[in-house]
């Protein structure tokens, strides 16, 4: 998956969740343009990190145990004349994280 798809998708994943509207399992698969399998997937990686995510029958809704608040950050810098000069070879790519309560968790 491309950085900024998957940038975009936790983002959307994280709206739909706080607002409590993401509807059946399949349904929310389809607004992420994802297989229900990647879905679950991606709720399981989730709650490696700590996020209590949970299921409602009754309201129809993935939601949050506790209010969390995700944070994506992703910086592009262009290098001036001089730091190009050092530069000897090879790259640096900086993944983006996600901030939970302080904490900084890299994707």
């Amino acid at each position: 998956m491309k950085v900024f798809e998957m940038v975009e998708r936790i983002g959307y994943f994280h709206s739909l969740v706080m607002k409590e509207v993401t509807g059946s399992p399949c349904k929310f698969a389809e607004r992420l343009n994802i297989s229900r399998t990647n879905l679950y997937n991606l709720i399981e990686e989730m709650r490696g990190y700590g996020i209590e995510i949970e299921y409602s029958r009754t309201k129809g809704t993935f939601y949050y145990k506790e209010p969390y608040r995700v944070k994506i950050n992703i910086s592009i810098e262009s290098l001036s004349d001089d730091e190009l000069k050092n530069i000897n070879g090879g790259c640096t790519f900086l993944l983006p994280s996600i901030i939970l309560d302080g904490e900084v968790l890299s994707l």
